[in-house]
């Protein structure tokens, strides 16, 4: 089965914003994956109940400032 990954800044915009999103992924055969960095105990069952797994992420902040650096010579 194919895989869909949906990564979002927030748990609670998977549900809010992302859920029909998600349905549709599903109903073109997907297996649905979500992840966010927080993990609000009820948002993995809420999303379960939609067959949609929820997974805890990490951000590391560190990346995006390394990326944005700029050379004093560009």
């Amino acid at each position: 089965m194919k895989k869909a990954l949906i990564i979002a800044n927030k748990a609670s915009t998977l549900l809010t914003f992302r859920l029909d999103m998600m349905k549709e992924f599903q109903k073109s055969a997907y297996d649905v994956v979500c992840c966010a960095p927080d993990s609000p105990a009820d948002y993995e069952s809420k999303l379960a109940a939609f067959g949609i797994s929820y997974k805890h992420c990490v951000v590391l902040h560190f990346l995006s400032a390394h990326l944005n650096h700029r050379s004093p010579t560009a």
